[in-house]
């Protein structure tokens, strides 16, 4: 069945949602058809009872909504409950592909940013005065690291940064802790996340070799406490 038969089927003369390009407009004033909210919404119930992992498979044709119908889950229906909805199109099988699909959207800089801020004091050199977060911008504190003038302070400061990540459970695994540190120290050189990043066998992955599972784990736990949030 091609679109125009679609259309047709529903008595529509023109597709009522955005093209899929596009993407979503106006998140606000997001409407489905009441029928449409009460069904979701009991399926949506439905998943939130037992234990588990569950899913809600929405299939059709291009153009027919999909997208649309995720995005409203995410606005209207996860958001009360404290839920931080991540999108991504198609990453494929392997796991550098999700990875780099996911962070990408996040933002290496923004997450680097987000667990500074959580490991502050982690950050300090011994002896100084501590400050509020706010007082120093994380990009000045970064650009003490250009050209890796001291090696061994930069080191040093890794070293405190995985400790604190331990102390504050965002990171069990040391080995993980570390790579973590390192992003958030080497932000200023590297700005944005690569695809090699996240390819475990590469001399430069952020993701520990045979810990991709461990290494989501960490970084969805990271996630919920920088959003103050319940759930990913």
């Amino acid at each position: 069945m091609n679109a125009s038969d679609g259309l047709r089927r529903f008595n529509l003369k023109f597709n009522p949602f955005p093209p899929a390009t596009t993407g979503v407009a106006c998140l606000d004033n997001m409407k489905l058809p009441q029928s449409w909210e009460t069904r979701l919404q009991a399926h949506l119930d439905d998943l939130k009872s037992g234990r588990g992992d569950k899913a809600l498979a929405i299939v059709g044709g291009y153009g027919s909504g999909k997208s649309f119908i995720l995005h409203w889950i995410g606005h209207k229906v996860l958001l009360p409950y404290r839920l931080r909805p991540y999108s991504f199109d198609n990453p494929g099988v392997a796991f550098y592909g999700l990875a780099n699909h996911l962070l990408s959207r996040i933002g290496r800089y923004a997450l680097a940013k987000a667990l500074w801020e959580l490991l502050y004091h982690a950050s300090m050199e011994p002896g100084s005065q501590p400050q509020f977060v706010q007082s120093r911008d994380y990009a000045d504190w970064l650009s003490t690291f250009s050209a890796r003038r001291d090696p061994l302070r930069r080191s040093r400061i890794i070293k405190r940064l995985a400790e604190k990540m331990g102390e504050e459970t965002l990171a069990t695994d040391e080995e993980i802790a570390c790579k973590f540190a390192r992003l958030i120290v080497d932000t200023l050189d590297r700005p944005y996340f690569q695809y090699r990043d996240f390819v475990p066998h590469s001399t430069t992955a952020i993701v520990a070799k045979e810990k991709e599972a461990a290494f989501f784990r960490t970084l969805i736990k990271m996630l919920i406490r920088i959003h103050e949030i319940e759930g990913v």
